[in-house]
C-alpha cells in the first residue's frame, strides 16, 4: 500500500493507481455503504486525517486503509462525500508534500559514509591523496575502514524539508551545493533502547530522500553545528509512502539520482555498509524514536564530491555540482514515484 500527503491542508491519501484518494474521507464513504450513521467520526477515529495521526494509530489504522482501499478499487462511483464532494483526484496534478506534517516533533537522522563506494570516492578525491603516493581504496578496504570507526551522522531540522516539487534555494555561504539521493525508513511504532533484530517491529514505511550539502568544508572535517546540512530546503522528502509490507526487506530497495535528465547515482540499500538494524539499535540508546522519524541511508557514489576533479591546489572544479536551473531527481522502481527539486536563485 503506498500513501501521499498531499493539498494545502496536508491531508493523507490512499494512492491507486494514477489517482490520490482522502483515506478518511473515502472511509467515511465506506462505513456509510455498510450502514454506519456516524461515518466520519468513526472514519476519523480509525484512520485519522494526516500521516502522522495515521502512523500513531497503528496497525489497526493500516488495516482499515487496506479495506478502504480495496473499496476505491471495486466501487470507484462511490468516492464521494455526504455533500456530493469529490474524494479522488489526479495523483499528477495534485500538489504533493513531504510526509510529515509538524516538523518540530519529528527527527531526520541521517547517516554518514555508509556505502563503500561513495567512501572510496571521497577518499580518492580527498587532497591528501593527490600526490604520487595516492593509494586508492578498495571497496573491501572502504568497508573495513569504515565498519573499524565509529558511526558519525547528524540531525537535519525537520524545518529545512522541501516538499516534492519544491524549488530550492541556492545558499549564498556556498559554491559547492551538492545532490545525495537516499531511502528513508520512516518509524511507525515509539520505542527506546530497540534490538536490530525488533526492527521491523517498529518499522512504518519507507520514502525517498534527498540530503542537498555544502561541500565548500568538508576537506576541513568542519561541522560546525551541521550547517552544511542544514538551510533552507536543504533536506526533500517524498513523493510517496510505501508501508513495509510492499517492500518487506529494508535492505532491498533500489533508488537512483538524476541531474538535468542525466543519472548520475544508481544504489540499492543492500550495499549499506551498516544496515538500518544496527543503525536504529545505535539511535535508539538513551532515546526515543517516535512514530514519523526519519532515519536516511546515506548515500552511494555519484554525488558531485566523489566525482568531481580538483585543480592543482586541490579545490573542486564546480562543473559536477549543481546551480540554478538544474533539476535533481530522485526515484525508485520499488517505492514509486519521483522526488524532484528545482535549484533555483536565492530570493532576497
Amino acid at each position: 500500500m503506498k500513501l501521499a500527503v498531499y493539498g494545502p491542508q496536508k491531508r493523507l491519501g490512499l494512492v491507486t493507481g494514477d489517482l490520490v484518494v482522502d483515506l478518511q474521507k473515502a472511509g467515511a464513504a465506506y462505513l456509510t455503504s455498510q450502514g454506519e450513521r456516524h461515518a466520519d467520526e468513526e472514519s476519523e477515529a480509525s484512520l485519522g486525517h494526516d500521516l502522522t495521526s495515521f502512523v500513531q494509530r497503528g496497525e489497526k489504522a493500516v488495516k482499515a486503509a487496506r479495506q478502504v482501499l480495496k473499496f476505491a478499487k471495486d466501487e470507484p462511483d462511490a468516492l464521494h462525500g455526504g455533500r456530493g464532494q469529490k474524494l479522488a483526484f489526479q495523483l499528477s496534478l495534485a500538489k504533493l508534500r513531504a510526509p510529515v506534517t509538524e516538523s518540530s516533533k519529528f527527527k531526520i537522522m541521517c547517516i554518514g559514509a555508509n556505502f563503500a563506494d561513495h567512501f572510496v570516492g571521497l577518499s580518492r578525491n580527498s587532497p591528501a591523496s593527490m600526490g604520487k603516493e595516492r593509494k586508492v581504496l578498495t571497496l573491501e578496504e572502504a568497508r573495513a575502514q569504515a565498519l573499524a570507526t565509529p558511526q558519525w551522522g547528524f540531525y537535519k531540522m525537520g524545518s529545512s524539508v522541501s516538499n516534492p516539487g519544491d524549488d530550492v534555494q541556492y545558499p549564498s555561504r556556498t559554491r559547492l551545493l551538492d545532490y545525495e539521493g537516499e531511502v528513508a525508513l520512516i518509524i511507525g511504532r515509539r520505542g527506546k533502547d530497540i534490538r536490530r533484530s525488533e526492527l521491523l517491529d517498529h518499522v512504518f514505511g519507507y520514502t525517498l530522500f534527498d540530503d542537498f550539502s555544502l561541500r565548500d568544508n568538508m576537506d576541513k572535517g568542519v561541522m560546525n553545528f551541521a550547517r552544511v546540512k542544514n538551510f533552507e530546503g536543504s533536506g526533500a522528502l517524498g513523493p510517496l509512502v510505501t508501508l513495509k509490507d510492499e517492500a518487506p526487506d529494508p535492505q532491498d530497495i533500489d533508488f537512483s539520482t538524476s541531474v538535468n535528465g542525466e543519472v548520475r547515482q544508481r544504489g540499492n540499500t543492500k550495499d549499506m555498509i551498516r544496515g538500518f538494524g544496527e543503525w536504529v539499535e545505535f539511535l535508539s540508546e538513551d532515546v526515543e524514536l517516535n512514530p514519523g522519524d526519519v532515519i536516511a541511508s546515506g548515500t552511494c557514489a555519484g554525488t558531485a564530491a566523489d566525482s568531481s576533479k580538483r585543480d592543482r591546489d586541490g579545490n573542486f572544479l564546480s562543473g559536477r555540482f549543481l546551480k540554478p536551473g538544474d533539476v535533481v531527481e530522485v526515484s525508485s522502481k520499488r517505492l514509486g514515484g519521483t522526488l524532484r527539486n528545482r535549484i533555483v536563485e536565492k530570493r532576497s
